[in-house]
């Protein structure tokens, strides 16, 4: 744990780190964060996939079995008749049951797919904190860049002074103009330290936009309306019993099932990996800081050791400050350089060099820069970021498995509804089905109705005149 740092993984975190990871037989294996530089598509990043695959492919098996076993109900199963003798009330217990059904989960969709506007909510707020941190960065290690290349400035100024120098017939410029090697060198290597900062801060940020930004809003506004589409098209198709509504309602329900269990797996592999990454996140970061900024990463995240722009930076103030006292022994005790404009402006040169190591030192103090890295990490990418992502994912998948089941009830209240384009219509009195078309009573009823004299029930047999024997033309 790195000094000043007082964090500690939330609870979902801790719990999506405890998915299993398993190798390529299937067996559990160690699920700590293990990508490097050097290895990024590794026996652990294959230890991610299994789980959310396996739970994607359980949600579109079961959107294909759904489809199977639909249009052999649906389009292949007779309408269900009632016998005239039964009471219509128990009569509607199966239409019924399905109406509980599916109300029951249009409801839990409807909360759920509030959700996703809540997840949305808390990644905003993430993604702030994660700029908001990056910019620090960016703007504290563009202004020590920047203050590197006033250093080489000044340096050209104080070799062109002690050229001049040179020139004007001074005996010790010489050893001055060769100190200047040193000068630039330090300088070179200070900057090498920071000057690569910068662009990482600004592609960190490009992505963050990018993913966090532009595609999340488009993600989660899409899949929040078309859920709300497959609600809609299902409850107008079950209130007005219409067949063509319903059939609809359960193709764009199918097709939004499938992209979101594909979504949902994908995003899986997501929060499972940053899980990983945030139960240690300031290891973890040194672990995948590139090359050229490993070592100001490490120093940055744990505060401990020394800086590694410190030797360059005193290396190169102490090159300074002999020079100034060289310079000026020489105006004082070389009688060649006594008076030398070159020389007094050099003096005036190292004193703004001086300002300038006064002001870097104060920008690459430890702690404050550490609390916009430790911010940006555990406060933004491992806490509002990771909950928004993991509500958001949370949501879709369990609106995806409620118009499971509300495609279930609908399909299961499918055959009892009348084909509107055939002018089919159902009625809910007398002794006829309340499940069953007026005018389509089946033939065994028709004959039952011949013997049946209740007075709810009217003679069936007509009896021809002309059926009967005359007994008078007898």
């Amino acid at each position: 744990m790195a000094q000043n740092d007082t964090y500690s993984p939330c609870g979902i975190v801790r719990q999506m780190h405890q998915v299993l990871h398993l190798d390529s037989e299937a067996r559990a294996v160690n699920g700590d964060f293990d990508i490097t530089t050097e290895s990024t598509w590794n026996d652990y990043t294959k230890s991610l996939l299994p789980i959310p695959i396996l739970c994607a492919a359980i949600g579109l098996l079961g959107v294909f079995i759904f489809q199977m076993s639909a249009c052999c109900y649906c389009c292949c199963k007779k309408r269900p008749v009632v016998p005239a003798t039964r009471d219509s009330n128990a009569s509607n217990i199966p239409l019924r049951n399905c109406w509980i059904t599916f109300l029951f989960f249009l409801v839990a969709v409807l909360v759920y797919d509030q959700s996703l506007i809540f997840g949305n909510q808390y990644l905003g707020n993430g993604v702030s904190t994660v700029n908001d941190g990056l910019d620090y960065l960016e703007t504290t290690f563009t202004t020590l860049n920047n203050d590197g290349d006033v250093l080489n400035t000044y340096g050209v100024q104080l070799l062109s002074d002690f050229e001049n120098s040179v020139d004007r017939g001074c005996a010790s410029s010489p050893a001055f103009v060769d100190s200047m090697d040193d000068y630039f060198s330090y300088i070179n290597e200070y900057t090498s330290y920071v000057e690569d900062v910068p662009g990482q801060c600004a592609d960190a940020q490009d992505a963050v936009h990018r993913y966090a930004v532009d595609y999340r809003d488009k993600t989660v506004w899409v899949f929040y309306g078309m859920f709300l589409v497959c609600l809609v098209i299902y409850l107008c198709g079950m209130a007005f019993s219409n067949k063509p509504v319903l059939f609809t309602g359960m193709c764009v329900t199918d097709l939004v099932m499938i992209f979101s269990f594909i979504i949902c797996g994908t995003t899986m592999i997501i929060l499972i990996l940053v899980a990983d990454f945030c139960m240690e996140p300031s290891d973890n970061l040194i672990m995948i800081a590139p090359d050229d900024v490993s070592d100001v990463t490490t120093y940055y995240t744990k505060c401990i050791g020394q800086n590694p722009m410190q030797p360059s930076l005193d290396d190169a103030e102490q090159l300074v400050h002999s020079g100034r006292q060289a310079v000026n022994d020489a105006l004082l005790f070389d009688a060649t350089c006594a008076n030398d404009p070159f020389l007094q402006d050099a003096l005036l040169v190292f004193n703004q060099i001086d300002i300038v190591f006064v002001h870097i030192q104060a920008l690459i103090a430890c702690p404050p820069n550490q609390a916009e890295v430790l911010s940006v990490l555990n406060d933004g990418m491992c806490g509002d970021t990771f909950k928004g992502v993991f509500v958001i994912w949370l949501g879709m998948f369990a609106c995806a498995g409620g118009l499971f089941f509300m495609s279930v009830a609908a399909a299961c209240a499918f055959p009892y509804f009348a084909n509107k384009n055939s002018g089919e219509s159902f009625v809910d009195a007398g002794n006829n089905s309340p499940l069953r078309p007026s005018g389509s009573a089946p033939a065994e009823e028709e004959a039952y109705a011949q013997y049946n004299h209740s007075p709810h029930t009217p003679m069936a047999t007509v009896v021809s005149t002309e059926a009967q024997p005359n007994y008078h033309t007898k």
